[in-house]
């Protein structure tokens, strides 16, 4: 089975969904250029409102625990969101 390839179209907007993700604190954890795309943020982080607000729909998936780079157990929010904004 050939391994499909994302246009260019399709990695440019991932490229920016990603962007933004980072720059709201948050961390993709799903395959790039896949939906639904899951990625974790600190619990009452703006990101899940601010993603809403661009039309995307977002699922919050609850609460998890892990360890950050010191060691640290910190509980953080793992989200759900689907690529194809509503319009």
């Amino acid at each position: 089975m050939p391994k499909l390839r994302p246009t260019p179209c399709q990695r440019a907007f991932w490229d920016e969904l990603h962007a933004e993700i980072r720059k709201g604190g948050g961390v993709i954890t799903s395959i790039p250029v896949v939906s639904p795309v899951w990625f974790e943020c600190s619990i009452g982080s703006s990101l899940p409102d601010t993603l809403r607000q661009y039309g995307f729909p977002v699922q919050n998936l609850g609460p998890t625990e892990k360890f950050d780079a010191a060691g640290h157990k910190v509980t953080i929010e793992i989200h759900a969101l689907d690529m194809m904004p509503r319009q």
